[in-house]
């Protein structure tokens, strides 16, 4: 019985440690897509090429947005490994502190 608690235990960390990876792959592909716009936007600047407010202010809300996501995806993997992490794990206060 108590070897059958700790298989479910140690399945329930790994299901958790799989899911917040997930979240971190997303939080990279949303800071690598920013990075891609970014580079854009400079060989843009770069070759002189004028832009009007619209491309402008959809750059900034699509920057913003890229941000955001990631940002939220970092968080949720950070509650992720809260949850099934305990309190002796170094820098949880930090990061608790840190939000």
């Amino acid at each position: 019985m108590e070897e059958h608690a700790a298989a479910a235990g140690c399945e329930g960390v790994r299901s958790a440690a799989m899911d917040a990876g997930s979240a971190v792959a997303e939080a990279i592909s949303s800071l690598r897509g920013l990075l891609m716009c970014l580079s854009l936007y400079d060989a843009a600047l770069q070759n002189e090429e004028e832009f009007s407010l619209y491309d402008a202010l959809h750059f900034n809300s699509m920057q913003g947005y890229v941000l955001h996501r990631a940002v939220a995806k970092m968080e949720e993997a950070c509650l992720i490994l809260e949850d099934v992490s305990g309190p002796e794990i170094p820098g949880k206060a930090d990061l608790a502190e840190s939000r």
